[in-house]
């Protein structure tokens, strides 16, 4: 039914819990869920031995042992056992919302992205339970969740075979989910964000695991890599899906919304016609200044009533 890839940090003290946490929850979606991790950190053969799961210890990577985002996905577009494919950062915790998502597209390539839901520090939730979103209807009216802006995407559901000649993306570096929405919708491939649809939920770390820090993450060489396939276009995110799901299925996102953003995006990465997609980007820098002009933003309580639907 569904392959979830994810390349982990170390296994060790919170982060080994976390992880180990997230991937019993892909587990527990279906019995037709396959795991693979990728690279080599500490603790990852024992983890893949305890939780019976494929490991592939040598992927293509970065001088510093990232790996790339087109090594991962070719490796699974031969030898994954399902179709149906998710990289996903090995932090979140899933439902089976997502299996449902994949259910209701007919496309024959699309990439399925989200906003997340992020838990403050000390908040813990166990999603196998019955009742999950008035836990979090709780956890909002106590301040302990909040959605993660869309700048970022923590998962990325897509077909087999779909990342054909993409160039070297750099995992978990800052820009490489915009990246991979750039790739799409430069190639016409619909971007469909289902953060009214599919529960991710994050749980609080700090970025310890990188040497730098969240300088290594964000405003490192391998970050500034992955912008070139932005081509100049700042701010690109999950807000420029062409695509929303909800709970009452997939349709197209309605442009009068966010207006001024879509026609900044297809002459910018569709038609490539850089100098009006950077009059347009002014115009809408103005506006929204001006209090003329919004894009739309999905808001956490419009999140919380959509899953309750699909309870």
């Amino acid at each position: 039914m569904i392959t979830f890839l994810s390349s982990p940090k170390a296994f060790a003290g919170r982060a080994a819990t976390q992880q180990i946490a997230a991937i019993k929850s892909w587990l527990a979606l279906s019995d037709d869920v396959e795991i693979i991790l990728y690279g080599n950190s500490p603790g990852i053969i024992e983890a893949c031995t305890e939780l019976n799961i494929s490991h592939v210890p040598n992927v293509e990577s970065t001088n510093g042992g990232i790996p790339y985002f087109g090594a991962i996905a070719d490796h699974a577009a031969r030898y994954a056992k399902y179709d149906n494919q998710v990289y996903i950062n090995c932090d979140i915790l899933l439902t089976s919302h997502i299996l449902t998502a994949f259910e209701q597209i007919t496309f024959n390539e699309f990439l399925i992205i989200g906003q997340r839901i992020d838990l403050k520090d000390g908040v813990d939730m166990n999603l196998t339970e019955a009742g999950f979103a008035l836990k979090l209807d709780t956890l909002l009216k106590d301040n302990l969740i909040s959605l993660h802006p869309p700048a970022g995407s923590d998962y990325f559901g897509f077909k087999r075979g779909m990342w054909n000649r993409l160039p070297p993306v750099i995992i978990g570096r800052g820009g490489y989910d915009n990246a991979l929405i750039a790739f799409c919708l430069q190639k016409g491939i619909p971007v469909i964000d289902t953060t009214l649809m599919i529960p991710a939920i994050h749980q609080f770390h700090e970025y310890g695991h990188a040497k730098g820090g969240y300088n290594e993450i964000f405003n490192s060489s391998d970050s500034a890599q992955n912008s070139v396939l932005l081509n100049g276009y700042i701010g690109l995110s999950l807000e420029d899906a062409n695509w929303i799901m909800t709970s009452e299925g997939l349709k197209r996102k309605l442009l009068k919304r966010a207006f001024l953003r879509s026609l900044h995006v297809k002459l910018h990465f569709v038609y490539k016609n850089y100098f009006f997609a950077k009059l347009i980007g002014i115009m809408r820098r103005i506006f929204s200044h001006l209090n003329f002009y919004e894009d739309y933003k999905i808001t956490l309580e419009e999140v919380l009533n959509n899953y309750k639907y699909k309870q």
